[in-house]
């Protein structure tokens, strides 16, 4: 514990106060750098440990063996829901792509990761981000409406993206959004409804190919310009 000397002079006693908060400071600052430090020697620990389980596979050396272990360690580790997210934060800034990409799909990321990786200019992290089912609504509106057809691909197929997005994506000029539409399990019928009329066929055939099609939906089909569609969807039956 320090303690000033007793003095009197109102300027020393000054001094002396203002060398307490600046040891203060320096302690805390230090107690919290310790603690980002040991975070990471943590994590550190438990991914050689995790690849140290791992079987070598023969006719593989050492050195490689030991990169490709820890790397299988951390893509383990990155997609795995039970990773503590102060671990994830420090996954989500590796070197490897293999092991930020299953950050940005692992539904235990903090959304303050998930916010940076939906901003990226990488165009592999904001993909697989508009696939994660945990993704925040906000974020989801965002990357529903990308400039890259693939990010907009994965965002038709994440199931827990809204209806209002779930129309907009209906209307995409990308066939492969389409295919992922229709694809879409929690697809709902006003979507279905628009792609019926603004789809094209490849992706009306794999919506034919659902069960339980909504009634107003088959209608509707039975009426489009293709002859084919036509024709499956008349032999496609209503639902009662």
């Amino acid at each position: 514990m320090l303690h000033c000397p007793s003095f009197d002079q109102p300027l020393m006693k000054r001094i002396c106060a203002a060398f307490l908060l600046f040891f203060v400071l320096v302690v805390s600052g230090c107690t919290f750098g310790n603690s980002s430090d040991a975070t990471n020697k943590a994590l550190e620990a438990e991914l050689q440990q995790k690849a140290a389980s791992y079987t070598q596979p023969e006719g593989m050396d050492q050195a490689t063996w030991k990169k490709e272990a820890l790397l299988r360690a951390k893509k383990e580790m990155a997609e795995s829901r039970s990773t503590p997210p102060e671990y994830l934060a420090i996954l989500a800034r590796d070197e490897s792509s293999n092991v930020r990409t299953r950050v940005a799909k692992n539904p235990s990321t903090p959304v303050t990761i998930l916010t940076q990786f939906a901003r990226s200019n990488q165009e592999l992290i904001r993909n697989y981000t508009a696939a994660n089912i945990a993704l925040p609504q906000n974020l989801l509106d965002k990357l529903s409406r990308d400039p890259s057809p693939v990010v907009r691909q994965a965002a038709a197929a994440n199931p827990k993206n809204s209806e209002e997005n779930f129309k907009l994506l209906a209307t995409d000029a990308d066939f492969n959004v389409q295919n992922f539409l229709a694809r879409n399990r929690s697809l709902p019928a006003s979507a279905m409804l628009i792609m019926a009329e603004k789809s094209y066929v490849g992706a009306l055939e794999i919506l034919l190919k659902r069960a339980n099609l909504p009634s107003e939906v088959v209608l509707k089909l039975r009426q489009h310009h293709d002859e084919n569609i036509r024709a499956k969807a008349a032999a496609y039956p209503l639902s009662t």
